[in-house]
């Protein structure tokens, strides 16, 4: 009964053994793999780098674009302004004895198209900014 358990014990410990030596070989493959991937990442950020710092130029050019559009939009939101009251001077003012919709200027409905084209080119840009 000794001599079986002394084999029992001789053949555990050579299991013991074997699985140590595979444990060790496969905690190398492992550690190689992780290697392999920090290199590989490595890689990609010194790859990747370069081209967030264009991205960086490309959005600051696209800011200024964007600025210089919304300058020449108050240009000519100005612009509609100066127009609207240059207009307004040539309207005539209603007299007490002219009854409304009798007379229809088309002055007025030039000015009245210029204000909403105003209006509408002011929402538009508002939306565009937000929505970027």
């Amino acid at each position: 009964m000794v001599l079986l358990t002394d084999i029992l014990i001789v053949l555990l410990l050579i299991a013991v053994i074997a699985l140590v030596v595979y444990l060790i070989l496969f905690l190398i493959k492992v550690s190689k793999s992780i290697e392999a991937m920090e290199r590989d990442v490595h890689q990609l950020s010194q790859k990747s780098l370069p081209i967030l710092e264009d991205l960086n130029e490309t959005i600051q050019k696209v800011n200024e674009i964007a600025d210089q559009a919304q300058n020449k939009f108050d240009e000519v939101n100005n612009a509609f302004d100066s127009i609207k009251s240059i207009f307004n001077k040539f309207v005539p003012q209603k007299k007490s004895h002219q009854k409304t919709g009798d007379v229809k200027n088309p002055v007025v409905d030039l000015i009245k198209n210029f204000q909403a084209i105003s209006k509408g080119v002011s929402t538009f840009w508002n939306s565009y900014k937000t929505n970027n």
